[in-house]
C-alpha cells in the first residue's frame, strides 16, 4: 500500500468552506460593531448639541420661550460649538448635516411645556445628514440606537415655517421668525 503525501480535494474544499464561513461571520460582527459605535457617537452628539443650545439659551444668545404655545428652533449651523465651524460639522457617519443658510433638517427644539409664569423647558433633537442617517424628534436623554435610522421623515424648518408638531406632547407649537435661528 502506498502512503499518501497530501490532502484530498474533499478535505481542501471543507477547509475552504470553513474559512469562508469564518470570514463572513467576522465581517458581519465587525460591521455591526462599527455601526453600533457610530450610533453611540450619534447619541453623544445629540446630548452635546442640546447642552450647547441650553448653555447658549441661558447666556441669552437665544430667547427663552415663555409662551407654552411657542418653541425656539436652533439650527446646528447657528450653535457655537467651542470654536468648531458648525456650518461644516459632520455627523458620526462622516456626512455633513442637512442644512444651509435657508433651511435646516438638523436642529434643537426648545419648548416650554408649562406656563409663562412658571416655565419649564423640554429640549428635543431632530437631525438628518446628507447621507440620510437621521433621528426623528427625540426628547433629551431619550436617544437610543434604535431611534437612529436611515431615511426618516423630518420636518424641514425655514424662516417661513409657522408650526411644528411635537409628538411627545401631542401638540403643535407656533413658530415665529424671531424664534428660528438658521445661521
Amino acid at each position: 500500500m502506498k502512503k499518501k503525501n497530501g490532502f484530498t480535494l474533499i478535505e481542501l474544499l471543507i477547509v475552504v468552506v470553513i474559512l469562508g464561513i469564518m470570514i463572513l461571520l467576522s465581517t458581519y460582527i465587525l460591521t455591526n460593531t462599527i455601526n453600533n459605535s457610530r450610533k453611540d457617537s450619534f447619541i453623544r452628539t445629540v446630548d452635546s448639541y442640546i447642552a450647547h443650545a441650553r448653555t447658549q439659551m441661558y447666556s441669552t444668545t437665544y430667547p427663552m420661550p415663555f409662551n407654552p404655545d411657542t418653541a425656539v428652533i436652533v439650527s446646528l449651523r447657528s450653535l457655537d460649538l467651542d470654536g468648531q465651524d458648525s456650518a461644516t460639522a459632520k455627523s458620526p457617519y462622516d456626512e455633513l448635516w442637512d442644512m444651509d443658510e435657508t433651511y435646516t433638517a438638523a436642529y434643537v427644539v426648545i419648548h416650554n411645556y408649562n406656563t409663562a409664569a412658571n416655565p419649564q423647558w423640554t429640549y428635543y433633537f431632530i437631525a438628518r445628514d446628507k447621507g440620510g442617517n437621521c433621528i426623528e424628534m427625540t426628547e433629551e436623554g431619550q436617544a437610543t440606537r434604535e431611534k437612529i435610522t436611515v431615511g426618516c421623515d423630518i420636518p424641514i424648518i425655514t424662516a417661513d415655517s409657522k408650526t411644528l408638531y411635537i409628538p411627545n406632547e401631542d401638540k403643535e407649537v407656533q413658530l415665529t421668525p424671531n424664534y428660528i435661528f438658521l445661521r
